[in-house]
């Protein structure tokens, strides 16, 4: 498996990642249709942030984003493919996001995690700060780890 940067063409199938991702944690499919139409991965959300692919053998396996960098990078995505979650692939993602937050300059990176995430993000050290009510009505929590 690669780490690599992604390319605006592949949006869709990043989309198509994140929406797989979302529907493993067993979401219904009307709450999945409205998040699906909140979430915007676009060619030009690509080309503005700074989004890496996990492929194996041309295979998507999952992706990140952080969009923004200075002083705290904010992680927009991190999501793998259902059928290989728990396979180290989120920890290879996470391990080279904070990698490139630290290359931005930054000194934390923060995110908003999904409930069900939250115990990854926590092994990898990062920590809850707050919680903050979404689109989606409900409270997610706002994490941060120090680089």
């Amino acid at each position: 498996m690669i780490i690599r940067p992604a390319h605006p063409y592949e949006a869709p199938a990043l989309k198509q990642v994140t929406l797989a991702a979302k529907q493993f944690w067993g979401y219904d499919s009307e709450w999945m249709t409205r998040w699906g139409n909140l979430v915007r991965i676009t060619p030009e959300y690509l080309e503005q942030h700074h989004a890496y692919i996990a492929d194996e053998a041309s295979v998507i396996l999952g992706w990140y984003a952080i969009e923004e960098h200075g002083p705290v990078a904010e992680l927009g995505h991190l999501w793998v493919v259902p059928e290989r979650i728990g396979s180290g692939i989120g920890r290879a993602l996470w391990t080279h996001a904070l990698e490139q937050a630290r290359t931005l300059g930054a000194k934390q990176m923060e995110l908003e995690a999904d409930t069900h995430a939250e115990g990854f993000y926590q092994h990898m050290g990062a920590r809850r700060v707050r919680m903050v009510k979404t689109e989606m009505e409900r409270m997610l929590p706002i994490m941060v780890v120090d680089l």
